[in-house]
């Protein structure tokens, strides 16, 4: 039998955006969803909630995300090792792999030789079928840890710091056994204009809070069109 894995997702007013396409997608190859719904005010717990492979859903009545990230992170992830996961991945309600990944996944959760799967992340930009590439987002620069085999003997510590805690425990983010997929993931959280805006605006008052001035990374969302690289991103079916 296959190893199972188990989604955690961290979601705030998913429902006019893309958390029905996100779960619909996860469901041919994920066993399980555990969801902390942080404070949504939308009809995001009720789409959650309609999914059989749903099995833990908390809903924040006040928002902690923005004030404390990393405590948010803990939360979901108390949350999802308390289910007794065999792998865990890790994934935002606007993260979307590419139809491939279905016929990878047995290859890569039946194996020994890795606790992590890391993958590239593209950013979509104006259109899903186009991504950036450039400066920091540039995805053959970087890759990002999705999946982690869970193992209830390790340690597992959260670093206290109220923004871009990152997704893992200290532990998970290095010193294991790791391999980069060639699937890809579609990160569509950057498609639209008023998305980039919002995203600025809260990520340059987190900069401004907690450092003084807005990061360089911030100060690029606004960047001019004639400022940015775009390549077309056609997703792929199989990689046979």
């Amino acid at each position: 039998m296959r190893p199972s894995v188990t989604a955690m997702l961290l979601v705030y007013n998913e429902a006019d955006r893309y958390l029905t396409r996100v779960l619909d997608s996860l469901t041919s190859w994920v066993s399980h969803f555990v969801i902390l719904d942080d404070g949504s005010t939308d009809q995001t717990p009720y789409l959650c909630e309609q999914y059989p492979q749903t099995i833990a859903l908390v809903h924040n009545e006040r928002r902690l995300f923005p004030t404390d990230e990393s405590k948010a992170r803990a939360q979901l992830w108390e949350m999802t090792v308390a289910t007794d996961p065999e792998w865990i991945l890790a994934i935002d309600a606007d993260e979307l792999f590419e139809p491939c990944m279905a016929e990878q996944a047995p290859a890569l959760l039946d194996q020994s030789l890795f606790d992590a799967i890391d993958f590239r992340l593209f950013d979509c930009w104006d259109d899903e079928g186009q991504y950036r590439c450039d400066g920091v987002w540039d995805p053959w620069n970087r890759t990002v840890r999705m999946l982690v085999r869970y193992r209830a003997d390790r340690p597992y510590t959260w670093p206290s710091v109220p923004a871009h805690g990152g997704a893992w425990p200290l532990e998970v983010r290095q010193g294991l056994a790791a391999c980069t997929s060639d699937v890809r993931i579609q990160h569509l959280g950057w498609v639209r204009p008023e998305d980039r805006l919002r995203k600025y605006r809260f990520k340059a008052q987190r900069d401004l809070a907690f450092t003084g001035a807005i990061s360089e990374a911030t100060q690029s969302i606004l960047a001019l069109p004639e400022q940015i690289s775009l390549r077309p991103f056609h997703p792929r079916q199989s990689l046979w």
